[in-house]
């Protein structure tokens, strides 16, 4: 029979807030699956695409990394048809991101950013100090927020809760991806303390009854 492709289906560009949908729509190219023609990603937004969102899930899976890495040596096959001018314009902030995710692929994936034609500027600043150690945790780490169960899940079940508090404390990653903290060495801690006070306040919110305050 017909193999099963599990797909994930997005109603946004979550991670490209700072491009049009009509402008990443004018430059996605057509493609044939399996008989069908459907659009994807240019590959100057798709690299963009990869990169943040591996960061904005504090890379929990390694193969989020080796996308990027699978997309930087098939860039280098022919370095001048990437527009790398265009990948890398936009918000600072995210391009700051974007330049993190490709210096990781190099430090711990073997990645040759040269040959893939990435711009010096962007190879020789160093990576944020906390990046790499960050990343190799997150990739030693069993279990992820995604394994947070639903508020209602967790009432008569204190265990349950407990773990889920423990889950809740973002990594590095997460929360400068999610507070939008600068790509640097500036200390991370100030920033999960106040995320994982919000985040659980808005947990405790969702409890139904008296765990809520509402009984």
């Amino acid at each position: 029979g017909q193999p099963v492709v599990a797909v994930e289906v997005h109603d946004n560009f979550r991670q490209l807030t700072d491009r049009s949908p009509q402008e990443l729509l004018d430059r996605a190219p057509a493609e044939r699956l399996d008989g069908v023609e459907v659009r994807v990603l240019a590959p100057e937004d798709h690299l963009r695409l990869l990169t943040l969102h591996g960061l904005c899930h504090g890379l929990w899976r390694p193969l989020w990394l080796c996308d990027v890495a699978l997309v930087l040596e098939r860039i280098s096959l022919d370095p001048d048809a990437f527009d790398w001018e265009l990948c890398t314009s936009g918000d600072p902030w995210r391009s700051a991101g974007v330049r993190c995710g490709l210096g990781l692929a190099r430090e711990l994936l073997g990645v040759d950013l040269e040959a893939a034609g990435v711009p010096r500027e962007w190879q020789d600043p160093p990576l944020p100090t906390w990046l790499v150690p960050a990343t190799l945790r997150s990739w030693g780490t069993a279990k992820h927020y995604y394994h947070v169960r639903g508020p209602r899940e967790l009432l008569g079940e204190p265990l349950a809760l407990l773990e889920t508090a423990r889950l809740m404390w973002a990594t590095p990653m997460e929360v400068t991806y999610r507070r939008e903290a600068p790509w640097d060495d500036t200390p991370r801690l100030p920033h999960q303390v106040m995320d994982y006070l919000t985040r659980g306040f808005s947990l405790l919110a969702e409890l139904p009854g008296r765990v809520a305050g509402r009984g």
